[in-house]
């Protein structure tokens, strides 16, 4: 069983830093014409820096029992996540502050193989980076491991990536998929996302943003 990590188990409290603003911030740069790659090396310092500082919390108050329950029933449990692999510390203590320990169920060997951008796995989690399709990586592992995997379920917010894992699966593997919406109903507010980009690294909840926001509108 796979679990994404962020706005699927946790989630940014600032709109500057989380998932949604990388999202949106990596399309309006494409858009602009510069390639992917340029846009991972423009956004990932920033990924970096507010991930160590910006406060986060489940997506839901059931997420750990949720983990706990699919641990014990599942063969092997893992994280898959597109943080970058110099993330990997400050992903285990966010995980460990509610108690989301991957290593205790991921025990299945994991083999080299290559990818297109950086990759690391550890304490039983997939670090991929956003260079790398989550499905062309999981299928790869599951060339090589042994015993062979007949059976997958993958638990994600984003479309895209569960339609990427449909499309390189291989078929003799079952594949349930589920869409995990919750954090769909937080609209990013790119505004306000804006203002806590000034503001840092002083943290502004949204709120406070939003408040400052109000003002600015006021003024002008």
């Amino acid at each position: 069983m796979l679990f994404d990590l962020d706005d699927t188990l946790i989630q940014s409290q600032t709109q500057y830093g989380s998932s949604k603003w990388f999202s949106w911030e990596s399309k309006r740069l494409k858009d602009q014409g510069i390639d992917a790659r340029a846009v991972y090396e423009i956004l990932h310092p920033q990924s970096m820096a507010t991930l160590k500082l910006c406060p986060i919390a489940l997506v839901e108050s059931c997420i750990p029992q949720v983990v706990a329950t699919a641990q014990q029933l599942a063969a092997c449990v893992m994280g898959l996540t597109a943080r970058h692999p110099e993330m990997k510390d400050i992903t285990l203590e966010q995980l460990q502050q509610f108690d989301l320990d991957f290593s205790r169920h991921s025990f299945w060997p994991i083999p080299i193989f290559t990818t297109s951008g950086p990759s690391l796995f550890s304490e039983g989690i997939w670090f991929l980076s956003i260079l790398n399709q989550k499905g062309d990586s999981i299928r790869q592992w599951f060339d090589e491991v042994k015993p062979p995997i007949t059976r997958i379920v993958y638990v994600d917010d984003s479309l895209i990536h569960l339609e990427n894992m449909e499309q390189m699966m291989h078929r003799d593997i079952e594949l349930l998929l589920f869409h995990y919406v919750k954090n769909e109903e937080k609209l990013f507010r790119p505004d306000i996302a804006a203002i806590q980009k000034l503001a840092f690294p002083i943290i502004l909840t949204d709120e406070e943003a939003e408040i400052v926001n109000n003002r600015t509108s006021c003024v002008t």
